[in-house]
């Protein structure tokens, strides 16, 4: 069952402050699944197609992208769009089988065939190089996903992490775990950030060469796992009955929640979305630290939800929260922007 979640002020966990929304865009999308941000230019993408919005006055500029399998082309799983990224000069998309670079303008530039494991694999521009994500196995078919540094052709140069999925086969898991296909990685300051699913507690740094630098272990509350959010996560799958029968027995709800939902790092900061929810259950802890894991400050946010404990699209830009909310009061999807300093 999805929570429908209402925009309030938020307070400052450290500080007496409060953040509203600054803006309110109605957006002609019917279920947007990505979205990023430049600081001139948002990013949504619905299905197969990339629309591209100003910061200034929230227009759309353009639009790009197509099913199929050709060149400025998408090969998609269902409700799903491309993963991409937005740089100084590219754009880079993901589907299934091919990164696709296009101008921020939405001109087709050139695309590199891949193969692997899986529906999605993220890729980031790294300098000359990209940096990816793609699914391993080893001789006792024990799946991973490793962060793997790419030529410009896209053949591995070397991989500088692995972790486990959490999907074994014949083996329960945590359907927590499953959430939303969201980015393990971000390349910012120079530096590779690697966290999310890959460990409960601690977020692994490289450099752009692929060593290891440092690890930050944020502090943390944990959350306790009730009854009444296995009931948010069994009725989340009301409208995949068949899904949820053939995956159910391999079901297994935990004591307590992971320690974080969501990392993105940005501004100079690192931002964790929490399990912790205020007592009115409308708005989610986030804890903002500095690059090297100092705490700067909590502070509560409103996301919008699919369901439980999965948000609908947003990404944190320039110290600012754009989220794609679905209105259904007014039966239609919006774009909040909300400042968060």
């Amino acid at each position: 069952m999805k929570r429908k979640l209402i925009l309030l002020p938020v307070i400052l966990l450290m500080s007496i402050s409060s953040i509203a929304a600054t803006k309110i865009v109605p957006l002609d999308l019917f279920k947007p699944f990505r979205i990023r941000c430049d600081g001139e230019k948002i990013f949504i993408g619905q299905e197969a197609v990339i629309y591209v919005y100003s910061t200034k006055d929230y227009k759309l500029l353009t639009k790009f992208g197509k099913p199929g399998e050709g060149p400025r082309e998408f090969k998609l799983f269902p409700e799903y769009s491309p993963d991409f990224d937005v740089h100084a000069d590219l754009f880079v998309a993901t589907s299934i089988g091919k990164v696709s670079l296009f101008t921020k303008e939405g001109k087709f530039i050139d695309e590199k065939k891949v193969t692997g494991e899986g529906p999605i694999q993220f890729y980031r521009k790294l300098g000359d190089k990209l940096l990816g994500e793609k699914f391993l196995r080893d001789k006792d078919k024990t799946v991973y996903r490793g962060i793997i540094i790419f030529d410009a052709n896209l053949k591995p140069v070397k991989e500088i992490f692995r972790y486990k999925h959490y999907a074994q086969q014949g083996k329960q898991y945590s359907p927590i775990e499953r959430g939303l296909y969201i980015p393990n990685f971000y390349i910012h300051d120079n530096k590779i950030f690697i966290g999310g699913e890959i460990g409960p507690d601690t977020i692994h740094v490289f450099d752009t060469t692929g060593k290891a630098l440092y690890t930050i272990q944020p502090q943390l509350d944990k959350v306790k796992f009730t009854e009444a959010d296995k009931k948010g996560y069994i009725d989340s799958y009301a409208n995949y009955p068949q899904f949820y029968e053939r995956l159910k027995r391999r079901f297994k709800y935990p004591e307590y929640f992971p320690l974080w939902q969501n990392f993105i790092v940005a501004d100079n900061r690192i931002y964790v979305q929490t399990y912790k929810r205020n007592k009115e259950d409308t708005k989610n802890e986030v804890v903002i630290f500095t690059l090297k894991g100092e705490l700067i400050k909590r502070v509560w946010l409103p996301f919008d939800e699919y369901f439980d404990f999965n948000p609908c699209p947003y990404i944190i830009h320039n110290k600012k929260l754009y989220q794609c909310v679905d209105n259904e009061d007014e039966d239609r999807w919006e774009l909040h922007i909300i400042d968060i300093d």
